[in-house]
C-alpha cells in the first residue's frame, strides 16, 4: 500500500510499517535495509519536515562500501497529488549501486495535506546537479517545497528500501 493510498483511507495518522521483503545476500543491500530501518526508528510519529530531513541528512552521511561519491545520489521531489490535487507529496531519496549492476534505493516519503496556494510546488533537485555534496541539504531547505512545507504537519510517512 503506497502512501497516498494510507492518505485516502485515513486509517492513520502516519505509518512506518516496514514491507515484507525477499531475502537477499547483497551487502548493498542489507545496508540499505538497514538504513531504512534507522530512519522508521529514529523519526518520531510527531516529526515535522525540518526534522524528518535532519535525520535523513544523518542517514546519508553513513558511507557505502566501495561506492564512489558520484554514485551515491540524493533527490529530493515536490509534486501535487490527488484527483484536486489535494495533497502535496515531498520525496527524499538515497540511491547507491548494489554491486550487481543496479541500484539500492531509500525512498522517504512525507505526504502533506494541500494549503491553499501551495498546489503550484513542483520541485526536483539531484545530489550530481551540484558541485559538493554538502550542498544539496543546503539547497533542498532553500527550496520553495520546503519552506512551504516546514512548518505543516504531514498526515503520512513512508519509508521504503528498494533493488532496481
Amino acid at each position: 500500500m503506497s502512501i497516498f493510498d494510507r492518505i485516502f483511507q485515513k486509517k492513520q495518522k502516519k505509518s512506518k510499517q516496514k514491507r515484507a521483503e525477499p531475502p537477499t545476500n547483497n551487502p548493498a543491500v542489507l545496508l540499505g535495509r538497514q538504513l531504512a530501518d534507522s530512519l522508521r526508528e529514529k523519526i518520531p510519529d510527531t516529526a515535522a519536515l525540518p526534522e524528518i530531513l535532519t535525520y535523513f541528512e544523518e542517514m546519508c552521511r553513513i558511507p557505502v562500501e566501495n561506492a564512489e561519491i558520484q554514485d551515491d545520489l540524493i533527490t529530493c521531489i515536490t509534486d501535487p497529488f490527488g484527483e484536486e490535487p489535494e495533497w502535496i507529496h515531498f520525496a527524499l531519496t538515497r540511491q547507491f549501486p548494489d554491486g550487481e549492476g543496479g541500484l539500492v534505493e531509500i525512498l522517504l516519503d512525507i505526504g502533506f495535506p494541500d494549503v491553499k496556494g501551495r498546489l503550484q510546488l513542483e520541485d526536483e533537485l539531484c545530489s550530481d546537479e551540484l558541485d559538493e555534496r554538502e550542498d544539496v541539504f543546503d539547497c533542498i531547505r532553500r527550496s520553495a517545497g520546503y519552506i512551504a512545507l516546514e512548518n505543516i504537519p504531514p498526515v503520512a510517512v513512508d519509508i521504503t528500501c528498494d533493488q532496481t
